[in-house]
């Protein structure tokens, strides 16, 4: 691991644990820390697993807790990139204007510690148990806040009042909660669910504009997350009297999946102010009207449309392939599409296809297709990734592909998937086509071409 993703996760970890304890602790807590270092003995008798090693002067390292600031523990605990198999943080104190954080480090040393449900390793942040006195729910933990030290005097503590009480509902609490969460799909789809799921007699919220209020702190949050994290099916986007929702902002790509009998909601999504951050669609196996797409202003922020197994009329390509709108697209998957070499000369030469960096045709290209593709230098000389996958691509296509200079700006070509074959001859004079040496070249037999 590198010194700087090491430091970044770091950050990164301290920031989710000081918002994840605010959720459970009445203390107000700074937001400069102070790290408290101690490495746990190793156990002789576990074995090492792969990869993994022992530094002999951590002993004597951490004999006592290091005291230390974030600069500091990155430059104890990263080691020419080995970085500890773990490290648990949990808040502690609150001490001199700073947030007082224990870690426990693992003494074992590893170059890439394992993921484990999007938490980024080797940090795991952590909160200490709840004083008995306060409920707690099955599902969600403790449904109030308490005194850090409540152990120091536990009948002081439980007198003690919540100062954000009456302003904050346990639904907006445990919202929070998971906004600490990983930033990965499951976090967002948990987070759609507590915005959208009907409160229960013991979690409302405070009133409608809270609702509102936890919109706008999600937002904020979610601001560094990836798009792809940030995806939702159509129907997300709506509830009740099936008007879109305030919390369809949130969404950064729209799943479109089989919606025959809810054709109109594509629309009514695509009309809405809060699609006006919407930066991915994909259409899958559905009958909506692509017209939709071509005459929504909501959609100029597109950066990102995947079509699939979907019937699409003269009347919709011509819409899509000449709309101003979709001009900002960056990503087009064509996936087994009834797509003539006529229709994806259209495409390419059209709005979608004038700042395309990446692009897949999936399930029907052939030789005429190429021939439309080699023959678009302008498209090819912007591409970063291509991928002519589980198409007709043979011998005579990939010798085309290898004599092809303004490819050379690829980072990827896929070639994965062909229905024809591909000799280990052609394949041996794509991957040493000099415009290609930079680019992963992916084909059946499992080489990748990279050099």
């Amino acid at each position: 691991m590198e010194r700087e993703e090491f430091a970044r996760r770091l950050a990164e970890a301290t920031r989710r644990l000081l918002a994840l304890t605010r959720t459970y602790v009445i203390d107000s807590l700074p937001e400069a820390v102070t790290y408290s270092l101690a490495m746990q003995p190793w156990v002789e008798h576990v074995p090492l697993g792969p990869g993994e090693v022992l530094f002999a002067a951590d002993g004597e390292r951490f004999r006592e807790r290091r005291r230390c600031n974030a600069e500091e523990a990155v430059e104890l605990l990263w080691r020419d990139g080995l970085v500890p198999l773990w490290v648990d943080l949990v808040v502690v104190a609150v001490a001199d204007g700073r947030t007082q954080i224990e870690a426990e480090v693992s003494p074992r040393f590893i170059r890439e510690p394992p993921e484990l449900q999007g938490e980024e390793r080797p940090f795991l942040i952590k909160v200490r148990n709840n004083p008995p006195w306060i409920p707690r729910s099955k599902w969600h933990g403790p449904l109030k806040r308490f005194p850090l030290h409540w152990r120091d005097d536990p009948e002081a503590a439980r007198a003690v009042r919540d100062p954000e009480e009456r302003r904050v509902s346990t639904r907006r609490l445990l919202l929070r909660r998971l906004l600490a969460a990983p930033p990965v799909r499951i976090t967002f789809a948990q987070v759609l669910g507590q915005l959208r799921e009907r409160p229960a007699a013991d979690l409302q919220w405070r009133d409608e504009d809270e609702q509102l209020e936890a919109i706008d702190e999600a937002e904020q949050v979610m601001a560094g997350w990836g798009e792809a994290e940030r995806e939702g099916a159509l129907g997300e986007a709506f509830f009740g009297d099936m008007r879109v929702r305030p919390w369809a902002r949130l969404l950064r790509r729209v799943v479109v999946a089989r919606v025959e009998q809810n054709a109109w909601m594509l629309p009514a999504l695509l009309q809405s102010p809060y699609a006006a951050g919407l930066t991915g669609l994909e259409i899958r196996r559905s009958e909506v009207d692509l017209r939709a797409i071509a005459g929504s202003t909501q959609v100029r922020g597109l950066r990102r449309l995947i079509l699939h197994d979907t019937a699409i009329t003269e009347e919709e390509f011509a819409a899509l392939v000449t709309t101003p709108n979709l001009a900002g697209l960056t990503h087009s998957t064509l996936s087994n599409l009834s797509l003539p070499p006529a229709r994806l000369a259209r495409w390419l030469d059209g709005t979608p296809g004038r700042s395309l960096r990446e692009l897949v045709l999936a399930g029907f290209a052939g030789a005429e297709h190429l021939e439309v593709l080699l023959a678009r230098a302008p498209v090819l000389l912007r591409l970063r990734s291509l991928g002519v996958v589980d198409g007709y691509v043979g011998d005579a296509e990939v010798l085309r592909l290898a004599a092809c200079e303004a490819l050379g700006g690829l980072a990827t070509l896929d070639l994965r998937g062909s229905r024809s074959p591909i000799s280990q001859a052609a394949a041996a004079k794509l991957r040493a086509a000099p415009h290609l040496a930079r680019t992963q070249v992916l084909l059946d037999d499992g080489a990748t071409g990279s050099r």
